[in-house]
């Protein structure tokens, strides 16, 4: 099976530069502090978590992050940019926390994978897996979430809405809201933009997209055996033409493990 990850098919069609490493580290320090306050807020017993604590695990991943800049490049961030990152940071999940989406049970899923199988093959061995996995997901209110780091204007909200429109292939009739952070007057302000359920033609139209790219990139496209894509994980099954064929559930829940706690 051709696999590939739902983020080579984003860069694919809305290409941009990755030359700001500091901006790049800043984006996964983020996500991985947002998740966590997220899961830990999720579980009472583990009592309130706001986002004083948030800000160390921040803090804690960006560091690592810059250490391993330094190391493969050389590159050493003033302490005057250490300081203000983690000062918008702070700002970013203080903004988080004043959410709706802060407020419901929303977690992140262990990765999906949308698959395309053509007619009569049972072994899915000419087919394509895309691995898709959206920030969190409620699953009571059947709508998923991506957290950007930037203002949702312009080419970037166009991007961050192909890439929430790929994700919705893998959690059929779910809604999906973009989060996004505008700064003004130096305070931060959350921005929501929610896209309604895939309609059919959609459905189709990133169908085709998947089918394209994983037929004209070679490059970027792995092998995998299909029983490997397939286990231990939701699969979202169409045909070529995006008709919606089946959902398979593989996750295996007996062998669930709990989000790793990490540093907080």
């Amino acid at each position: 099976m051709r696999t590939f990850a739902t983020h080579e098919l984003v860069n694919y069609k809305y290409p941009v530069e990755n030359s700001d490493q500091v901006g790049l580290a800043f984006g996964r320090a983020f996500d991985k502090a947002v998740t966590q306050l997220m899961y830990y807020k999720s579980n009472s017993w583990y009592g309130r978590v706001g986002p004083r604590k948030a800000l160390r695990h921040f803090m804690y991943e960006f560091r690592n992050s810059l250490s391993e800049l330094k190391n493969n490049s050389g590159t050493d961030v003033p302490r005057e940019k250490v300081t203000e990152v983690a000062s918008r940071a702070w700002r970013m999940l203080s903004a988080f926390t004043s959410t709706d989406l802060y407020r419901r049970f929303a977690l992140k899923e262990r990765t999906r994978v949308v698959v395309i199988e053509n007619r009569g093959d049972v072994l899915l061995k000419e087919g394509i897996g895309m691995y898709a996995q959206p920030d969190f997901t409620d699953w009571y209110g059947r709508e998923i979430y991506e957290i950007k780091t930037y203002p949702l204007e312009k080419e970037w909200l166009e991007r961050a809405k192909y890439q929430a429109r790929l994700f919705q292939l893998a959690y059929p009739e779910y809604s999906a809201s973009l989060l996004g952070f505008n700064e003004n007057n130096g305070r931060i302000e959350p921005q929501f933009v929610k896209l309604q359920p895939l309609t059919s033609q959609e459905i189709t139209n990133l169908i085709s997209d998947i089918d394209t790219f994983a037929s004209q990139n070679s490059g970027n496209i792995r092998n995998e055996e299909p029983f490997e894509v397939l286990t231990d994980r939701v699969s979202v099954h169409y045909t070529p033409d995006g008709i919606p064929l089946k959902v398979e559930d593989y996750t295996d829940y007996e062998d669930y493990e709990d989000y790793d706690e990490g540093y907080f």
